[in-house]
C-alpha cells in the first residue's frame, strides 16, 4: 500500500501533456482520532561530564580604625513658634483731649477674690465738651460722668450679684425756634439742665432649684428744676419639672412715683407743680416644651395695673408665646412668637433718649396688646451668622417726642418755654417692621456686623407719627492687627423723620417739618506700645455735617480726639 500511494505522484509528475479528470467514490466518513502521547514521568538526571563546579570562596575582613568627628542627634518633631501671650491686668486708665475741648477719661479695675470666687468692679467715665456752636447763641456745652460698682460671687449651686451705679449730666436747651436780635435777650435766659440719677440693681442665679432667678432695680432721678421719681422693680421666676417637660410661673412687680415742680408746658400759667404714680402687680404662667429640634413656650402674661393719684386700676391680659424649630442644626432656625406688656414709661427713661426733654412731661403706660414677630437666624460655614426677622406691634399711648410750643407767657425758672424743648405725645399706632442682621466674622481679628430695619406706621385717619424714623442702617467694624493696631468703625444712617413746629410765638398751632436724614461715621484707631500703655485717636462724624438728631439742635462738626491708656495691677 505504501509503495502504491507513493508511485502516484510520480505517475501524474510524468503524465504534463494534459489531465484528466478522475471519479473518487468515498465509502465512509472521515473519523479522525488522537492518539495519547508519551509522557515523561520523571526529571531526567543530568549527566553532563562537562557542567561548571562552583568553587568555594572563603573571606577574610581586617579591622581599620578609623578617626570620625559625627556626633549622632535624637531626632524630635518640628514645633510652631509661639508667641507668648501679653500679660493681662487687673486695671486700666485713659486720657484723651480734642477739638471743642472735648475731654474723655476712662478708670477701670476689677480683682479676684476667694481663688476667682468673688469680684469687685468699679468703672469711671467722664465725657465733656466746652466747645461752642456757631449756629446757635446759646450755650451749648455738655458733659456726663458714671461711677459704677459691683460685686459678685459665684458659688457652687448660685450666683449672685449686687451693683451700684451713679451718674451725673449736663446740657442746654439750645435749640430756639427763631433768631433773637434784641441784644442781651439770650445772655439773661437760664437753660443748663442737670440730671443726677442713681442706681441699685441686685440679682441671683441658682441651679437645681424651684427658684430659677430673682432681681432687684431701684432708681432714683433729681434735675436742676427740682424735678423727682423713684421707682422700684422686682421678680422672682420659678421652674417646676412636669414629667420630661417644665412649668414656669413669674411673679413681678414695678413702682413709679414722681413729681414735677411746674404745670404742663401747655398752660398758658405756671400753675404748680403735679405729681404721678404707677403700680403694676403680675403674674407669667406659662409651659415649656422641649425636644431636640423644637422649644415651645405657652404662657401669658396678666397685669394689675393702678394709677396712684386717681386711685383707679384695671386688668390687663396678653399673650406670651414664643416658638423655635431647628431646621439644620447651627444652620437655620426658625423663630416666632406673640407677646404684649405693659410698659412703664419713667422720666429717667425719656431723658436717657432724648436728653433736651421739658421737666413737665405727662407720664402714661403704654399699652402694647400684641407683638408678634417671625423670622430665621443661623450660621453659614461657622463664620457667618445672620437673622432676618419681621415685627408687628399694636400700641395704644405709644410715646412720641415732639417740639414745645413757644409760650413766652411762662416765667419758669428755666426758660424751656421758648421752643427750645420737647415733649412727649402719646398716640395709638401700628408698627410693621422688618429687619435684618449679618455678623461675619472673618477670622479670630476681624468681626464684621450689619445690621438694617425698614418701619410703616398705621395710624387712625392716616395721621403722622413724629421722630420714629422710616429705616435704620448701622455698619460696626473691628480689625486687631497682629502688629498690634486696632481698628473700631460704626457707620449709622438714619432715615427722615417728621416733627411739629409752632408757626409764631404766643401760638399753639403746629405744623409738620422734615428732618433730612443723616449719615455719622466713626472710627477710633488704636497702637499698642507695649503690653501696658497704648495710644489711640478717633475722628466722630467724619463728614462735618451738622445733622439734626432732634429738630432745632445741630449736632457738633467733625470731632477729632487723641489720647493714651495705660494698664497695670494694684
Amino acid at each position: 500500500m505504501l509503495v502504491l500511494i507513493l508511485s502516484v505522484p510520480a505517475v501524474v509528475l510524468g503524465q504534463t501533456d494534459s489531465l484528466n479528470t478522475q471519479n473518487i467514490t468515498i465509502i465512509g466518513t472521515y473519523t479522525p482520532s488522537v492518539n495519547e502521547a508519551y509522557k515523561l514521568r520523571s526529571v531526567p538526571v543530568l549527566n553532563d561530564s562537562i557542567a561548571l563546579q562552583k568553587i568555594p570562596v572563603q573571606y577574610r575582613f581586617n579591622s581599620v580604625q578609623v578617626a570620625s568627628t559625627f556626633t549622632p542627634a535624637k531626632g524630635k518633631a518640628a514645633g510652631l513658634e509661639r508667641r507668648a501671650p501679653d500679660p493681662l491686668y487687673n486695671s486700666y486708665a485713659a486720657l484723651a483731649l480734642g477739638n471743642y475741648f472735648s475731654s474723655q477719661a476712662d478708670f477701670y479695675s476689677g480683682r479676684n477674690f476667694d481663688r476667682g470666687r468673688k469680684r469687685l468692679d468699679l468703672l469711671v467715665h467722664h465725657n465733656s465738651s466746652l466747645g461752642q456752636l456757631g449756629n446757635t447763641p446759646l450755650p451749648t456745652d455738655f458733659y456726663r460722668s458714671i461711677l459704677d460698682l459691683s460685686w459678685s460671687q459665684t458659688e457652687r449651686d448660685y450666683q449672685w450679684k449686687i451693683s451700684g451705679e451713679a451718674q451725673h449730666r449736663s446740657q442746654h436747651w439750645y435749640g430756639l425756634q427763631f433768631r433773637v436780635n434784641e441784644p442781651g435777650f439770650t445772655d439773661s435766659l437760664s437753660v443748663a439742665q442737670h440730671y443726677l440719677t442713681g442706681q441699685l440693681h441686685g440679682e441671683i442665679t441658682v441651679e437645681d432649684a424651684y427658684v430659677k432667678d430673682a432681681s432687684f432695680t431701684a432708681q432714683t432721678l433729681s434735675d436742676a428744676t427740682n424735678a423727682s421719681e423713684s421707682r422700684i422693680k422686682a421678680a422672682v421666676n420659678l421652674q417646676f419639672p412636669v414629667l420630661e417637660d417644665f412649668a414656669r410661673l413669674g411673679l413681678f412687680t414695678d413702682l413709679v412715683q414722681g413729681r414735677f415742680g411746674h404745670a404742663p408746658i401747655t398752660s398758658l400759667t405756671d400753675t404748680g407743680s403735679f405729681s404721678y404714680g404707677y403700680l403694676q402687680v403680675g403674674v407669667r404662667p406659662g409651659m415649656l416644651f422641649q425636644t431636640d429640634r423644637v422649644s415651645l413656650d405657652l404662657g401669658a402674661r396678666l397685669v394689675y395695673a393702678s394709677d396712684l393719684e386717681t386711685q383707679e386700676g384695671s386688668i390687663y391680659i396678653y399673650p406670651d408665646i414664643t416658638a423655635e424649630f431647628t431646621v439644620k442644626e447651627k444652620v437655620i432656625s426658625a423663630i416666632a412668637g406673640i407677646k404684649g406688656n405693659l410698659q412703664q414709661n419713667t422720666f429717667r427713661d425719656f431723658s436717657f433718649e432724648n436728653p433736651f426733654i421739658s421737666p413737665t412731661l405727662i407720664i402714661l403706660p403704654t399699652d402694647t396688646k400684641y407683638h408678634a414677630y417671625g423670622g430665621f437666624r443661623g450660621q453659614l460655614n461657622g463664620v457667618l451668622g445672620y437673622s432676618v426677622r419681621a415685627d408687628y406691634k399694636n400700641q395704644q399711648f405709644a410715646p412720641m417726642f415732639t417740639l414745645n410750643p413757644i409760650n413766652p407767657q411762662r416765667n419758669d425758672d428755666k426758660d424751656y418755654y421758648l421752643g427750645n424743648s420737647f415733649q412727649i405725645l402719646y398716640q395709638d399706632f401700628k408698627t410693621l417692621g422688618v429687619s435684618a442682621e449679618i455678623q461675619w466674622l472673618v477670622n479670630r481679628n476681624f468681626n464684621l456686623e450689619l445690621r438694617g430695619a425698614l418701619f410703616n406706621y398705621e395710624t387712625a385717619e392716616n395721621q403722622e407719627v413724629y421722630n420714629l424714623p422710616k429705616h435704620e442702617v448701622t455698619l460696626l467694624l473691628d480689625y486687631q492687627m497682629e502688629s498690634g493696631w486696632v481698628l473700631q468703625a460704626n457707620l449709622i444712617m438714619m432715615g427722615e423723620r417728621t416733627d411739629l413746629i409752632t408757626t409764631g410765638t404766643g401760638q399753639f398751632l403746629a405744623t409738620p417739618i422734615l428732618l433730612d436724614s443723616y449719615f455719622d461715621a466713626s472710627f477710633t484707631l488704636s497702637y499698642r506700645i507695649n503690653p501696658k500703655w497704648t495710644a489711640f485717636g478717633s475722628v466722630n462724624n467724619l463728614l462735618n455735617t451738622n445733622y439734626q438728631r432732634w429738630a432745632q439742635f445741630p449736632v457738633q462738626g467733625i470731632r477729632v480726639m487723641a489720647g493714651v491708656g495705660y494698664s497695670f495691677d494694684w
